[in-house]
């Protein structure tokens, strides 16, 4: 059994919501050396809409934004990614959703 699995079958027989031990949803885990420069609130992706959806069947790599954090090396990578379908889903495996029957636990491989 994977690592992934074994995180996947604790979460649901809890009946919670996985949350990394290494990486806490604290704003110290984004911001190790210094202040934040501002307040943000951890959210789940249902939390910020109604059906989230992992990976549309229609996208391109222009679909990624990067954000306020300095993550343009990760959203580049995925946009690299993305040009050839066949190794995105090597990476990202087409399998994980964010709905209750396809067993989201939050965590993702």
């Amino acid at each position: 059994m994977s690592e992934w699995e074994r995180i996947k079958r604790q979460c649901q027989g809890k009946r919670e919501l996985y949350e990394d031990p290494d990486f806490a949803a604290v704003q110290t885990s984004v911001f190790y050396h210094q202040a934040p420069p501002f307040t943000f609130t951890w959210l789940r992706p249902q939390d910020l809409v109604q059906n989230p959806t992992f990976i549309r069947d229609e996208h391109t790599q222009f679909d990624l934004t990067p954000g306020k954090l300095g993550d343009r090396w990760l959203v580049s990578c995925l946009g690299c990614l993305q040009l050839a379908k066949g190794l995105f889903y090597r990476v990202v495996p087409a399998d994980q959703a964010f709905s209750n029957k396809s067993g989201y636990c939050g965590a993702f491989r």
